[in-house]
């Protein structure tokens, strides 16, 4: 597939975005950049222009040496700039030793 010359990486952005959205990913595993260097006949650059904002809202994630997957928020809408905003569910996680021990958290909660 051929894009058109006009923001290039802008295009892209916007297709992947939809992919995201609409399709099954197995194994999380997003596509690689040689398959879509090769299929969108687009240079390097271009292709990190356009996966940018996909990392940015945490659609996808890098793992060194294994590539790139999907993460599981992508179908749902909620995205990490959302997240940031407040206008998405945060969680954490901890102990009640770790949340009320005096050696482990300088908090006064007693």
């Amino acid at each position: 597939m051929k894009l058109k010359t006009v923001c290039k990486h802008e295009q892209l952005t916007a297709l992947l975005w939809r992919e995201l959205r609409e399709k099954e990913f197995p194994g999380r595993r997003f596509y690689t950049a040689k398959y879509l260097m090769a299929y969108y006949r687009i240079s390097q650059a271009t292709l990190t222009r356009a996966l940018r904002p996909l990392y940015d809202d945490g659609l996808i994630y890098a793992v060194s040496g294994k590539g790139t997957f999907v993460t599981g928020t992508a179908g749902s809408g909620v995205t990490a700039s959302a997240a940031a905003a407040g206008n998405a569910p945060l969680y954490c996680i901890f102990s009640d030793t770790e949340m009320f021990s005096r050696e482990t958290n300088p908090t006064d909660w007693f």
